[in-house]
């Protein structure tokens, strides 16, 4: 495999790049431009398919980064490890 240099590279990476952020744009405010008549499939509706943003709420929380407010736990006085304890048993195993 021939890995391209330069401009040539360049150019793909800001390709690639742009792709990604469509999607993600696509994906978070697909439906909102569907009931706006924009020609998006039914399929991005948030009742069957989480936004992007939803979704990375709940993998801080899950994490303990955040509490369900959406306040962040890393500088909070034992926020982060209170989490951590919260969310494992006695012995020791994750509770989840």
């Amino acid at each position: 495999m021939v890995i391209p240099r330069g401009r040539t590279a360049l150019a793909i990476m800001t390709w690639r790049i742009a792709l990604l952020l469509a999607i993600l744009v696509l994906w978070q405010w697909g439906f909102q431009l569907g009931k706006a008549g924009w020609p998006v499939p039914g399929m991005l509706d948030p009742y069957f398919i989480s936004q992007p943003d939803a979704i990375w709420r709940r993998l801080l929380q899950l994490g303990c980064f955040s509490d369900r407010k959406g306040q962040w736990l890393i500088g909070a006085e034992s926020g982060f490890l209170a989490c951590l304890a919260e969310r494992t048993t006695i012995s020791g195993s994750p509770r989840w």
